[in-house]
C-alpha cells in the first residue's frame, strides 16, 4: 500500500510571492496604460512662414503610471516621455522631450540638437502634422524586480496654417 504524506501551508504573503510572477503583473500593467495625445506648443503661435524655422515642444508631460497587484505581490509600471517626432509635408523633426521654446535670443538661426524645429516650403491653410511622443516603460515591483518594458507611443495630429510672405519693389 503506497503512503501517502500531506502538507499543509497556510496561506501567507511569503507564500503568495512566490506563486506571482512580477513581470506579468508588470505587463499587465503596461497593457492598461493608454498614452494621451500629446499637447504640441509652437513658436510662432498663431501661424507659421514659408522658409522660417517653427519651433515645437511638449506642453506639460507627465509621466504616466499604472499598478498591477496580486495579493500581496505589485508591480509598478512608469512610463516617462523620451522622445517628440513631429512629422509631415515639411519633413520629420526627432528631438528629446520636452524640446524648448523659441525665444527673440534664438533669432533666426539654425535651431540645435534640444530644439524640435521644420522649415516649410510651401504655404497652405490646414497643413496637417503627425504628432507622436515615444515613453521609456520601466517597473519595478514588491519582489525588487524590475527594469526595462520597452516603449510606449502616444499619437495626434495637428493642424497649421502655413503663409508665404511676398515683397513688390518699385524702382
Amino acid at each position: 500500500m503506497p503512503i501517502v504524506d500531506t502538507y499543509w501551508a497556510p496561506e501567507t504573503e511569503e507564500n503568495e510571492a512566490v506563486a506571482v510572477d512580477p513581470l506579468l503583473l508588470a505587463r499587465q500593467a503596461k497593457a492598461s496604460m493608454k498614452a494621451p495625445v500629446p499637447g504640441l506648443a509652437r513658436s510662432p503661435a498663431g501661424v507659421a512662414w514659408v522658409n522660417e524655422y517653427t519651433w515645437f515642444w511638449l506642453g506639460e508631460q507627465e509621466p504616466l503610471e499604472a499598478t498591477a497587484r496580486e495579493g500581496a505581490v505589485w508591480a509598478r509600471v512608469t512610463a516617462a516621455p523620451a522622445e517628440l517626432v513631429v512629422s509631415g509635408s515639411a519633413g520629420e523633426a526627432r528631438c528629446p522631450v520636452p524640446g524648448r521654446a523659441w525665444t527673440a535670443a534664438d533669432g533666426g538661426r539654425k535651431p540645435g540638437d534640444d530644439v524640435c524645429a521644420l522649415v516649410f516650403r510651401s504655404s497652405g491653410s490646414a497643413v496637417v502634422l503627425d504628432v507622436s511622443v515615444v515613453y521609456d516603460v520601466s517597473w519595478t515591483s514588491s519582489t525588487g524586480a524590475g527594469g526595462g518594458l520597452g516603449q510606449l507611443t502616444g499619437e495626434g495630429a495637428e493642424s497649421v496654417e502655413v503663409r508665404e510672405s511676398g515683397t513688390v519693389v518699385r524702382s
